[in-house]
């Protein structure tokens, strides 16, 4: 956090503004309390510089001098999230089980859908016999399966249990994870994901696997790029920046990142 802090107070004042919540969720990530503590930024002259920002108030440079001056004077002060509610504090090991826990549902739901009920309703999982198949096509088609589906569950399983948290947007890790297969890619579920798709689509032999596979390709390529980096960088900064320098984002670096 002291790390943010300083960062924040090199920007602009209307950087700092659109940044106070993300450091605020962090800051709340990183403390694993709910309803009860959680670290809050306490800063009213920042406060009244968002508002100021909003209704085109603050124009000229003796507010951005007041803004980045509130922004010096920031601190983290142990505050009541839940006014009138008890406080809860979760130890790592009940935060550890409740990510596995929603991981596990997670997995159920997102890779459990996207490998198994789509497939499904294309080809019936009945194989099919195209003028192009062979028998060394399925047999790659099995080794992709193969290896794609441990992957899945060992990346599945370092989100709950080093970053205490879930692959699930709604519910990100608290630590960046950067251990296992993420020293060799940077989103090892997509892959191994498309991975699965393409090789049920040789070992059926069914067409309409691999454009079932492109279209995945194409959501996970967005989600990347439009939601995921984006929040990375916000939340883990540098230490984030230095991970991409280091580690491919979709083909595998061969020699594991030791970062």
């Amino acid at each position: 956090m002291l790390q943010r802090y300083a960062q924040l107070k090199e920007d602009p004042i209307h950087i700092i503004v659109f940044n106070v919540q993300r450091v605020k969720r962090r800051a709340e990530r990183a403390t694993g309390l709910e309803n009860g503590k959680c670290y809050e930024i306490r800063c009213g002259d920042c406060e009244e510089m968002t508002k100021d920002l909003a209704d085109g108030s603050a124009e000229d440079e003796d507010d951005f001098a007041k803004g980045r001056a509130a922004v010096s004077k920031m601190n983290t002060t142990p505050v009541d999230a839940g006014a009138g509610q008890p406080r809860v504090e979760r130890r790592p090991l009940t935060m550890r089980l409740i990510a596995v826990l929603g991981s596990a549902l997670f997995l159920v739901i997102a890779p459990g859908t996207i490998l198994g009920l789509g497939p499904w309703w294309i080809t019936g999982w009945r194989f099919e016999s195209p003028a192009w198949e062979a028998l060394p096509l399925r047999v790659a088609g099995a080794v992709l399966i193969l290896a794609g589906v441990p992957i899945v569950l060992e990346s599945f399983a370092r989100f709950a249990l080093q970053g205490l948290g879930t692959p699930a947007p709604v519910a990100p890790p608290r630590q960046l994870v950067v251990t296992g297969v993420y020293r060799h890619v940077r989103n090892p579920i997509y892959v191994a994901l498309t991975s699965i798709i393409v090789g049920q689509a040789l070992l059926f032999g069914t067409v309409d696997l691999f454009w079932y596979a492109a279209i995945w390709v194409f959501v996970f390529i967005v989600a990347v790029f439009v939601h995921e980096e984006p929040e990375l960088r916000a939340t883990f900064g540098a230490e984030y920046e230095t991970y991409c320098a280091n580690v491919p984002r979709w083909l595998p670096r061969l020699r594991a990142w030791r970062g």
